[in-house]
């Protein structure tokens, strides 16, 4: 699906995870949906031989929201991150190893749109900054994306 979107933010945890995608011109609804579909798949198939269990791994449907505005844009990014704090699975968003908080911080090459997001936080020290000091606000309830 790299060819068909930009992964902007991800989190891995253990019941369910979050990507942030910005879909390339000239892709259909549909394509899209048919390739997280097969993600999915592939991915649930994988745990299951993995750890030799069956049937289904995630609880939920896929479901998406759209960015609608800058706003929103900053607050998802720093909510996908914080994740792991919110399900009380880490105290820091830094500690937790399976999203892109790491990468981000790190000068490694990856596939993520990094420049994009790090941009859009002013800067390596904006993009820290606003993860360290937002943890308050992006965690209530009433912020919820599950």
């Amino acid at each position: 699906m790299g060819d068909k979107l930009e992964t902007l933010a991800y989190c891995l945890m253990p019941n369910h995870f979050h990507f942030l995608v910005r879909i390339k011109p000239n892709f259909s609804n549909e394509q899209i949906v048919k390739g997280f579909a097969d993600f999915q798949n592939s991915y649930s198939k994988s745990i299951n031989k993995a750890f030799n269990r069956h049937g289904a791994l995630f609880q939920r449907k896929f479901k998406r929201k759209k960015i609608d505005s800058e706003e929103y844009l900053s607050q998802v990014i720093i909510y996908i991150h914080l994740n792991p704090v919110k399900h009380k699975l880490t105290k820091s968003p830094f500690d937790w190893k399976y999203s892109s908080l790491k990468t981000y911080l790190s000068e490694k090459p990856t596939k993520l749109n990094r420049g994009l997001g790090l941009d859009w936080f002013g800067g390596m020290e904006g993009f820290r900054i606003s993860h360290q000091e937002n943890v308050a606000i992006y965690l209530p309830d009433e912020f919820q994306m599950e």
